[in-house]
């Protein structure tokens, strides 16, 4: 499956080019939500079904309509490798004994960021997994001694 690389620094060439594989109707905006947004007008005003599965297929049209270097291959992680994180976060959580968790505003500001990022599966409840690509969940983003995992962590 490939995924968008960033979806916050805007397109390679400046735009985001989606095309509706079956009217060959194409949608180009400067900005990713921008893009999403006139998408799902469009197929609302030509009663298309928006999905369950939308933002994944919205994802894999931008790759196939845009720069072979806009996306990257993508694997989610394996349920042992969510658990794996999750365990090493505990673990350096309880190294911290004073403060083991983030104050109110650190984890607010960590669910914004989360919640802009390419990755984020759109839960952020305690357990439920709130990033596709490190599984990240709500109780992680909660530990002050977490780090966003990402190549380029965002937090």
């Amino acid at each position: 499956m490939k995924k968008v690389r960033d979806n916050a620094s805007g397109a390679i060439g400046g735009f985001w080019i989606w095309k509706h594989p079956e009217t060959g109707h194409v949608v180009r905006h400067s900005n990713y939500a921008g893009c999403r947004n006139e998408v799902k007008v469009f197929l609302r005003a030509n009663s298309f079904p928006i999905t369950s599965q939308f933002e994944e297929e919205f994802e894999q049209n931008l790759c196939a309509n845009g720069a072979a270097n806009l996306c990257e291959e993508f694997i989610p992680p394996t349920l042992l490798e969510k658990a794996t994180s999750l365990g090493r976060a505990l673990y350096q959580a309880a190294k911290q004994w004073r403060e083991p968790l983030c104050t109110a505003e650190e984890l607010e500001s960590r669910r914004e960021i989360c919640k802009g990022c390419n990755y984020f599966s759109g839960s952020t409840s305690l357990l439920k997994v709130s990033c596709q690509r490190c599984g990240c969940s709500g109780l992680k983003i909660a530990l002050a001694s977490s780090r966003c995992p990402l190549p380029e962590p965002k937090w």
